[in-house]
């Protein structure tokens, strides 16, 4: 599986959530993404709880950034060569915990011991400043496809999405 398919279907669960959620707060919406919440509520979300596991080792986990939002990737083509090497994944915002890990002469970003997009005050941060304030999210699209476009638009920032 692709990442990209990964994250299309991730995409598409994450909308039926939210289109059950529909009228509720922006702190609504990100409470109902807390890891406990989710394991009980929508046990079909994440692999990982059927097992009850997390991905991250923290007291409190929010899912509904399960793909960081700066996280930049391509299943097809590099985004850059360095030192003969395909860099196929990278950090757009360069975090500090982001690594990268080598296999022949490919490189991706290893996120995994970042938890920023985990932590429940970024997810409503980057909601609400990102989104919710420049759309009227009933008016002109979802939520999901509104988040979407602003990401395109920050990473892609020489492109006029907005």
């Amino acid at each position: 599986m692709t990442f990209k398919s990964w994250s299309d279907q991730l995409e598409d669960k994450k909308q039926t959530i939210l289109e059950k959620l529909k009228g509720k707060t922006v702190t609504e919406i990100v409470d109902y993404f807390d890891y406990d919440n989710m394991v009980e509520n929508e046990p079909d979300y994440c692999v990982l709880y059927k097992n009850k596991s997390k991905c991250h080792d923290i007291k409190e986990l929010n899912c509904f950034f399960c793909g960081c939002p700066y996280f930049q990737y391509s299943d097809d083509k590099p985004l850059k060569k360095e030192n003969d090497i395909d860099i196929m994944s990278v950090c757009a915002i360069d975090s500090k915990f982001a690594k990268q890990y080598t296999f022949g002469e490919k490189a991706q970003c290893d996120c995994s011991d970042c938890v920023v997009p985990h932590k429940k005050h970024f997810v409503k941060n980057y909601i609400s400043t990102s989104v919710l304030n420049m759309y009227k999210f009933e008016d002109t699209c979802s939520l999901l496809e509104c988040i979407r476009a602003y990401q395109l638009n920050d990473i892609l920032g020489k492109y006029k999405i907005f």
